[in-house]
């Protein structure tokens, strides 16, 4: 069910990557581009491509990922539409959890939702 709904959305999908090899590389390494491609095979075709996408250094990234409006979480299981409620208790949370989302991990909010803490 998962490949056909990647495949009808055209989302492209790596398997077998070690990420936390990864993840240190670019620690290590800094911010690189990169292109992923279904239709390129050329390395050098490809190369040329990423080194056509402009450089991140000093760029504010965080205009990019950040959420324009304010939004409450209320979603109980994994969901891609914070605005949907599901699993939504009766009582009030326990705490009251302020987030600035910059880039935030989805399973942040659900793990505070959790944790009864809204």
């Amino acid at each position: 069910m998962a490949e056909e709904y990647l495949e009808q959305f055209k989302v492209p999908v790596l398997s077998d990557i070690d990420t936390r090899s990864l993840v240190r590389h670019l620690r290590d390494h800094g911010v690189m581009r990169g292109v992923i491609s279904t239709m390129e095979s050329d390395a050098d075709k490809l190369i040329a491509k990423a080194r056509s996408i402009p450089k991140m250094d000093g760029m504010d990234l965080a205009k990019v990922v950040s959420t324009k409006r304010p939004y409450v979480w209320e979603v109980g299981e994994r969901s891609h539409e914070p605005v949907a409620v599901v699993g939504v208790k009766d009582e009030p949370p326990r705490f009251h959890v302020v987030a600035y989302d910059f880039g935030i991990k989805q399973i942040f909010c659900v793990s505070c939702v959790a944790k009864d803490a809204g």
